[in-house]
């Protein structure tokens, strides 16, 4: 009964159709306050069978109960893994107190394409030259979704030494392998 109220609402209100069937602007104005009052009536019954059907413990619908209420179980999908090996990434230009970086996806080199599902968690440090791998503590982080980024520094940052690698990440924080470190005395 609704949907043929609301079509017939919809068929009517269409200026050409109701000039030829003759509508009255009596009639019209009395079926638009009955229609517009059905919808809002409508919306307050879902409300209400909504918020009785929330008081009731998941367990106890049955099967039947779920399909009377249209209670239908919602696939989850399962997380895109992580990929097993690391972004490759290089320093593209360099400018006064500017690094442009590009990222190279391994698997398509030809392509500017993130692995899917996939992003770059780029991470550096600013420090002196001469650190050794371990005890570098990358405390700058970026996600990086593009095949480009550009780091930029300030005066304070000239002649010290940046240390980069990256990762790729997915949704859950899954990381893959850390790629190779570089390095470049900021100038």
């Amino acid at each position: 009964m609704i949907v043929f109220a609301n079509e017939t609402y919809g068929y009517i209100s269409i200026p050409a159709t109701k000039i030829r069937l003759g509508i009255v602007d009596g009639k019209w104005t009395i079926l638009s306050e009955s229609v517009a009052q059905l919808n809002e009536d409508i919306r307050v019954v879902k409300e209400n069978i909504t918020s009785l059907l929330s008081d009731i413990k998941v367990e106890v619908f049955t099967i039947a109960d779920r399909e009377t209420f249209r209670m239908y179980e919602r696939a989850i999908g399962a997380p895109i893994p992580v990929v097993d090996y690391s972004p490759v990434f290089r320093i593209k230009a360099v400018d006064f107190l500017l690094l442009k970086l590009v990222f190279i996806n391994s698997a398509t080199p030809n392509s500017r394409a993130m692995p899917n599902g996939n992003w770059i968690f780029f991470e550096y440090y600013i420090g002196e030259e001469g650190l050794k791998i371990g005890s570098i503590p990358f405390a700058n982080a970026v996600n990086i979704s593009k095949a480009f980024f550009t780091l930029h520094f300030k005066e304070t940052d000239l002649r010290k030494t940046i240390y980069m690698h990256c990762y790729y990440e997915n949704e859950h924080g899954q990381r893959s392998h850390v790629s190779t470190m570089l390095t470049y005395v900021i100038s």
